[in-house]
């Protein structure tokens, strides 16, 4: 990727949550018989010495909309991954007990079904929703 001179970056280090951002600071651009290599080097906020960027385990970003749609994809995978862990442990270590349907899910799921009301409990769950648990 090119950088110019005094453009910020930001930096995704590895292993770590933070998010650092450094300023390109030199351009080196070296030519030999077999090619062309250009190097940059950056500097990060508080520190006077640079440093080359290459050096670095770390992700690079031009755009923070770009690095903010990342992260939230990344919080939404380990969620994700949390939940489903939860979710098989609880299929592995208990019986399974009635299924509860949401208002909003029974709407998309239960299209003609008309249910009695001796067939369901409905459950008064806050915030406008009503779960219904089916009998039988």
């Amino acid at each position: 990727m090119n950088y110019h001179v005094g453009q910020i970056i930001y930096l995704k280090v590895a292993k770590s949550t933070k998010i650092l951002p450094a300023q390109i600071c030199e351009e080196v651009v070296t030519r030999t018989l077999s090619g062309q290599k250009v190097t940059y080097h950056c500097k990060l906020p508080g520190q006077e010495e640079s440093f080359e960027l290459s050096e670095l385990d770390a992700s690079i970003y031009t755009d923070v909309e770009a690095l903010r749609s990342e992260l939230l994809q990344n919080a939404s995978d380990g969620i994700n991954r949390i939940i489903n862990a939860a979710k098989n442990m609880a299929k592995q270590q208990f019986s399974p007990g009635p299924e509860v349907i949401t208002s909003n899910t029974m709407e998309n799921t239960i299209v003609n079904e008309t249910l009695s009301d001796e067939d369901v409990i409905r459950v008064d769950l806050g915030n406008g929703q009503v779960g219904i648990l089916r009998q039988g």
